[in-house]
């Protein structure tokens, strides 16, 4: 099957991860994908760790495997003007140019220049802080970004003292950024092929960390405290339970105690109550949601005791027969042979020839039912291309405008989404969408609301209600409410009617809900042949594990994210809050925008699939291949990039002695600060600013590898260093000095006080009908043309049921008769819909 991506053009220069990764995207997608590489090689292709197979070192490395599958490499050196010329002999119209160079391509200033030259293509900057700004010209690292980002501040171990916080493994700062980059190019794509016009994209990687923590800032901005770290599991202001447990068979399994519904807590009992471990849980006083929240701490002991005795594959499928949504925390390498996910080709065989080397790799990381991606092929040899695009001129330029389009409209104006979706991943797709002009409504009975709006109020909230909660707040921003009951006959009639002129449908239920609903695919093309369903699961839509259950700490678990974070001999500290909800919501995004353009090229519709614990697959993909390709598995190594056996560890991207978070003055759990070095030019700096004039005579430390074989003692002296000053001041000594360096920062930090976020205006004050002036975060990429908008607009329950249905001929009348008969609200329930108390 042709793709509707044939013709895409796409330059990757330059070697960031987030360009990397929004490159690999968009050739999954079906663009070609030109590489242009230094005559060395890109930065990539010479980290570690070194896959044994044909060829030399820099056709070897197992990272440059996995971010390089299926584009092309071309050589050309930029700091040449002849290698200038040759680069902007490939800017044809239609191309994408992804820009990770340290120094832009574009400046700021000529961008609007360039467009004028090149009015239909696309150019995409992507850097660490921005191009502008008081911390533009920072040096950055993996490190410095998940400090400076507020990654790393929820993200650790509660059950001991005085332990640094984590940062998660396999250069996440690449990953996140690198799925923004994809969603804002194929926005600005999308309006090019509606206006003619092309424009330009502004990424920065800090804003997209600063607002990928889930409820981490909603915490400040609503409560004015910051959540505190605990051990594989959700940041919070205050002491939790732990969630992780040890099994009989020496591993992990996670168990979310905070989801139990009744029915699901007395099947819980009866499971436990047969071993004769239930102790007292059959008690009248557990009964009762609230009053098992008094208990919790007893409650997990429970779990924790029974969880001792039980190996963890029978731990898993048990508490999934019982829809309990728990899992094994695996490893990288348990995942290659997993039943469910071998029976849905999560991972295609890769065959290298040149390099004699065979591997599984990640599939797509979503499923485009209508316009299957590009399998992973792969990596090229350096400079096996020639400096010219293989495909034909895309004739889908033929198609464009031939007058400028509305230079106000944003790229999604005039679609409308029918959004099922609750809890975070599908409201996070969607919230998105309305950013980039769709109109979103969101459905729900208020019976069985989205559990999101009572997920936190504000401090002192008095008044608890369905439609005051902050954290739903932001994430439904810009979306309409309707209130229907869909379970009924007139519900459904009217959902019918609301689907065949809607343009996408997203729901984010269990597997079977639509299904049973009576609207799978087959029933929406014949309601709406154009539709767009995007849905999105734990486990997707079919394979053994397909009714199994789900949250996002459950789906990064099971998938080995958690497993991978962690410091070396101690349980994984993993992710602290839903990372795989926030990121799979992103993913979902990128997936929903390649839908739209195969509509707008073809007029068709399509189902997008996406399952969670297969989109984490691809933000593990080097440790995936080290599993198959290596004689020793990954460790967990803390923040280091460098193991005891100095050996690379966590496929950061880069490596350095030291690298490694330290304690500064103050005492707070969030002071300490990031300090990487990846030159021996850093190095020599590190050592001038603290003083240590010594090492600058000490030949072995002159180089890496010296270095590595002394961590300990360079990371005890840093320490004594940094403990004297605060972390601010840590950070601003080693910047001006040239060394990477970054403050873990807190929510409060990064609302407060970061000026470079104030200054890209990450965070935007809009009054809220219930919370007043409130700050919400804004979406995390700029486009010059068509920027994305937050509306102060939120989906209060039922609040625009008149202007919905009466887009499909409802009048008053018919709207007053639909509530009292229980079809758009339930009988007898107050329209003020009050909560005693929140779900955190």
């Amino acid at each position: 099957m042709t793709s509707s991506f044939d013709g895409i053009r796409v330059l990757e220069v330059g070697s960031r991860r987030s360009v990397q990764v929004a490159g690999q995207l968009l050739a999954l997608l079906g663009a070609e994908v030109l590489v242009v590489e230094p005559p060395a090689g890109s930065s990539e292709r010479h980290q570690g760790a070194l896959a044994p197979a044909d060829g030399p070192a820099e056709e070897r490395s197992i990272s440059h495997w996995y971010y390089s599958a299926g584009k092309s490499s071309t050589i050309l050196d930029l700091d040449d003007d002849r290698g200038r010329a040759a680069l902007d002999a490939l800017i044809e119209p239609g191309v994408i140019l992804l820009d990770g160079l340290d120094e832009p391509l574009v400046p700021s200033s000529a961008r609007d220049d360039w467009n004028l030259a090149r009015p239909q293509s696309v150019y995409c900057r992507v850097s660490a802080f921005g191009d502008d700004g008081p911390w533009s010209g920072f040096l950055d690292s993996d490190l410095v970004s998940l400090a400076l980002g507020g990654v790393m501040a929820s993200c650790g171990y509660d059950d001991e003292e005085d332990l640094s916080p984590i940062a998660p493994a396999g250069g996440q700062t690449g990953h996140i950024g690198g799925v923004t980059v994809a969603i804002a190019v194929l926005a600005a794509l999308r309006d090019l092929g509606r206006t003619g016009l092309g424009q330009s994209v502004d990424v920065a990687e800090h804003d997209v960390l600063a607002v990928c923590t889930e409820m981490a800032n909603t915490y400040w901005e609503a409560q004015h405290i910051n959540p505190r770290r605990a051990t594989g599991r959700h940041a919070r202001p205050y002491p939790s339970p732990p969630w992780n447990h040890p099994t009989a068979d020496g591993k992990y399994f996670c168990c979310l105690p905070l989801y139990l519904d009744d029915s699901r807590f007395r099947a819980m009992v009866e499971w436990f109550g047969a071993h004769g471990m239930a102790e007292d849980l059959h008690d009248e006083r557990y009964r009762v949601l609230a009053e098992r929240s008094k208990h919790m701490d007893h409650i997990v002991a429970v779990i924790r005791d029974f969880c001792r005795t039980q190996p963890a594959d029978v731990l898993f499928r048990e508490a999934q027969r019982r829809r309990l949504p728990w899992s094994v925390v695996n490893g990288p390498e348990e995942l290659l042979a997993d039943p469910h996910l071998s029976a849905r080709g999560a991972f295609v065989p890769v065959v290298d020839r040149d390099r004699g080397a065979t591997w599984l790799a990640p599939a797509v990381p979503f499923r485009l039912h209508g316009s299957p991606a590009t399998p992973p092929a792969r990596p090229p040899l350096l400079g096996e291309h020639d400096c010219v695009w293989d495909s034909e001129a895309p004739g889908w330029l033929g198609d464009l405008p031939m007058s400028p389009g509305n230079d106000a409209a944003r790229p999604l104006d005039g679609l409308r989404v029918l959004d099922f979706s609750w809890s975070v991943v599908g409201p996070t797709i969607t919230r998105t969408l309305a950013a980039l002009g769709a109109d979103v409504i969101k459905v729900e009975w208020p019976a069985h609301a989205d559990p999101m709006r009572t997920t936190m109020y504000r401090a002192g909230e008095q008044a608890k209600s369905l439609d005051n909660g902050p954290f739903f707040a932001n994430l439904n921003i810009g979306k309409q409410g309707l209130s229907l009951n869909a379970r009924s006959e007139e519900g459904m009639r009217i959902v019918r009617q609301l689907l065949a002129e809607s343009d996408l449908v997203v729901e984010s239920f269990s597997a079977t809900v639509f299904r049973r609903w009576g609207l799978d695919y087959a029933e929406l093309r014949r309601i709406n042949p154009g539709i767009i369903y995007v849905n999105a699961s734990g486990f997707g839509h079919s394979g053994p594990y397909e009714e199994f259950v789900t949250w996002g700490p459950t789906a990064q678990a099971f998938n080995g994210l958690t497993a991978v974070s962690g410091l070396p001999h101690r349980q994984p500290a993993g992710w602290g809050w839903s990372f795989m909800d926030v990121i799979a919501g992103a993913v979902g995004t990128v997936a929903t925008l390649g839908a739209l353009w195969h509509r707008d090229r073809t007029g068709e519709g399509q189902e997008v699939e996406l399952a969670q614990v297969e989109t984490g697959l691809a933000f593990q993909g080097p440790s995936l291949l080290a599993a198959q390709l290596l004689d020793s598995l990954p460790v967990r190594v803390g923040a280091r990039t460098i193991d005891a056996d100095e050996e690379i560890a966590c496929f950061r991207g880069e490596a350095g002695v030291p690298y490694n978070v330290y304690p500064t003055a103050g005492g707070d759990q969030n002071d300490y600060c990031a300090v990487t070095v990846l030159t021996d030019t850093q190095w020599r700096r590190l050592c001038r600013v603290i003083g240590a004039d010594d090492w600058l005579d000490d030949t072995e430390l002159d180089h890496v590898e010296g270095r590595a074989r002394r961590q300990d003692e360079i990371d005890e002296r840093i320490r004594a260093w940094t403990a004297e000053r605060d972390k601010w001041t840590v950070m601003e000594l080693l910047q001006a000095a040239r060394v990477p360096a970054g403050a873990v920062q807190s929510p409060e930090d990064r609302l407060e006080a970061d000026p470079q976020l104030r200054h890209r205006a990450m965070f935007q004050t809009l009054e809220h009908p219930d919370l007043g002036n409130y700050r919400f975060e804004a979406a995390p990429f700029r486009l010059s043309r068509t920027p994305p908008r937050l509306c102060a607009v939120w989906p209060s329950i039922g609040a625009h049921n008149a202007e919905v249905l009466g887009g499909i001929g409802l009048d008053e009348h018919d709207l007053a008769r639909l509530d009292e008969t229980g079809v758009t609200w339930p009988v007898g329930m107050p329209r003020r819909i009050t909560v005693e108390r929140s779900l955190w």
